[in-house]
């Protein structure tokens, strides 16, 4: 599932073209004020969006979609496989907070090459890691499942906390658990969280790697 970005895609959603997936209440309630305060949209009863967010009946599962009702737009509610089955487009809401925290997180370059070669698999742990590892890889590199399809699931629920995903041939996403690449795979298994660093940890990194190229540089001066 990609995420939902605002100026990229709120005219999509505005227009009833997509529709938006709110994981977490807070996340619900951020969107709800967003298009109560920027886009003037009421519940379809007519009812105030700040009054109640509709989460709690789907709530991970929920989604919001909007449509025009004499003349005005308007929400309405319900979960994913709704709208799926409506045809519909559903985008993953992420929360103004998230998308600040992530602006300390960038990739370590070195372990992300090793993955994209196919050296390592990524143990993920939770089903948030899972999902904001699927999605970097179909935003980033539109990688996709080894049956072709688009990575829309994560299967985590297979293997839990087991869980680990490697890239096969021609680019092509697998995963099993870790016992199974443990054993039937020789390639390391890393955990989700080393594929980032703090940009503090890259400013080092970049910072010690000029340090080397001077000592190169001195060195190779005086020989």
């Amino acid at each position: 599932m990609e995420y939902f970005e605002v100026e990229r895609d709120i005219e999509d959603f505005l227009n009833g073209k997509i529709a938006v997936n709110c994981r977490t209440e807070e996340d619900a309630k951020e969107f709800l004020n967003r298009l109560k305060v920027y886009y003037g949209i009421f519940w379809h009863s007519d009812s105030d969006l700040s009054k109640k967010i509709n989460w709690y009946e789907y709530k991970n599962q929920t989604c919001y979609f909007s449509l025009t009702y004499v003349g005005n737009k308007c929400l309405q509610y319900s979960d994913i496989d709704y709208y799926i089955e409506e045809g519909r487009t559903v985008f993953q809401y992420r929360s103004s907070q998230y998308q600040s925290s992530q602006e300390s997180i960038i990739i370590d370059d070195t372990n992300l090459d090793r993955f994209l070669r196919g050296e390592i698999a990524v143990n993920c742990p939770t089903e948030k890691e899972a999902e904001e590892f699927l999605n970097y890889l179909y935003n980033k590199y539109n990688i996709m499942w080894s049956n072709e399809k688009k990575l829309s699931g994560t299967y985590w629920d297979a293997c839990k906390s087991k869980t680990c995903y490697n890239l096969c041939r021609d680019n092509r996403l697998g995963y099993g658990t870790i016992d199974a690449y443990s054993f039937h795979n020789d390639c390391d298994i890393l955990p989700y969280n080393s594929l980032f660093v703090s940009r503090e940890q890259k400013s080092e990194l970049n910072l010690n790697k000029k340090r080397k190229i001077i000592i190169l540089n001195d060195f190779n001066l005086f020989t």
